[in-house]
């Protein structure tokens, strides 16, 4: 920015140019080689799979009242069932306390 023109000084030409030209640090990506994901593919796979492990209680805290209504299991022993749902429940208050802890042999 080392000259304000007012925009009825620009051409549609210099205009076009400035917005074509590839900055610095695009420059910098492709010189290095690797941009977007490339190199971060086992992290996405680790995280993938830990979405997935987080999903299967879920999913069976949602089935499991249903399969037990099928095998006439009684209304009391079903909310009793209920509370290994709960530890989901209260995710809101305690995640925040086990994404603060540190542990140096495991990393942040």
């Amino acid at each position: 920015m080392s000259e304000l023109r007012n925009r009825s000084q620009v051409t549609d030409d210099e205009e076009q140019e400035v917005l074509i030209e590839p900055s610095d640090e695009d420059v910098e990506i492709k010189k290095g080689g690797k941009s977007g994901v490339a190199g971060d593919e086992r992290n996405i796979l680790v995280l993938l799979f830990l979405y997935i492990l987080q999903g299967i209680p879920l999913g069976l805290a949602a089935a499991i009242p249903l399969i037990l209504t099928n095998r006439n299991v009684s209304y009391r022993q079903q909310a009793e069932f209920s509370f290994a749902f709960w530890p989901f429940s209260v995710k809101l208050l305690w995640a925040p306390i086990v994404d603060s802890c540190f542990l140096p042999s495991f990393g942040r």
